[in-house]
């Protein structure tokens, strides 16, 4: 089996797991790759449209926890752009956690996270890769102002609960990394916590 088939099957058997448990699950590959365009060929469709919710949910989540206080200077950071980059990365988080296969993030749930997110004063924008945003090279920061976010997979924590590791970049000097802890609370994903180390620069 080739590197990148072992790569969906690990996405899939965790999408999988997630469901049943009632967790959302890990991301999946784009929606807007064709079935022979390489490794990101899966289609949304085959993972089922609800763990495409919970995911979008709890990325919204997270993102919006960014924007309001976490943008590594408690919510006071101009940012007239939030770039998140479209593929996971379970490594910008605490390390020592037992990380998942990356992934790519679908077009279907980076839509409804933009959509959750469309009453933020910025412009949500995703990028292929953390490259792919244009840096100032006088400052070292995003250029015209704004931050870069990377998400890690959604797995589960407990028995009701999930996890999901998130970098805040704004420039090499100002970045962090933590993961959170969120549990559905009255019907809405909230954080609660966080767990294992925590980084900044």
């Amino acid at each position: 089996m080739s590197r990148s088939l072992r790569r969906h099957a690990a996405c899939a058997v965790l999408a999988g797991c997630i469901v049943l448990s009632g967790c959302a699950g890990g991301s999946e590959p784009r929606a807007d790759q064709d079935s022979a365009s390489g490794p990101d060929s899966v289609p949304a469709s085959a993972v089922p449209d609800r763990q495409r919710s919970v995911q979008a949910a709890v990325y919204a989540t997270v993102v919006r926890r960014v924007f309001e206080r976490d943008d590594n200077g408690g919510g006071t950071i101009e940012k007239p752009i939030v770039y998140i980059v479209a593929s996971t990365d379970d490594s910008v988080g605490d390390r020592q956690l037992l990380a998942s296969e990356p992934c790519s993030i679908s077009i279907d749930v980076q839509t409804r996270v933009t959509s959750a997110l469309a009453d933020v004063p910025s412009t949500v924008t995703w990028v292929d890769a953390f490259e792919s945003v244009p840096l100032d090279e006088r400052t070292g920061g995003v250029a015209g102002g704004g931050i870069i976010v990377t998400l890690g997979n959604v797995t589960p924590h407990g028995v009701d609960s999930v996890r999901v590791p998130v970098q805040v970049w704004v420039a090499s000097l100002a970045a962090s990394g933590k993961t959170y802890i969120l549990k559905q609370v009255d019907g809405a994903w909230t954080i609660i916590g966080t767990t294992g180390t925590e980084w900044m620069s």
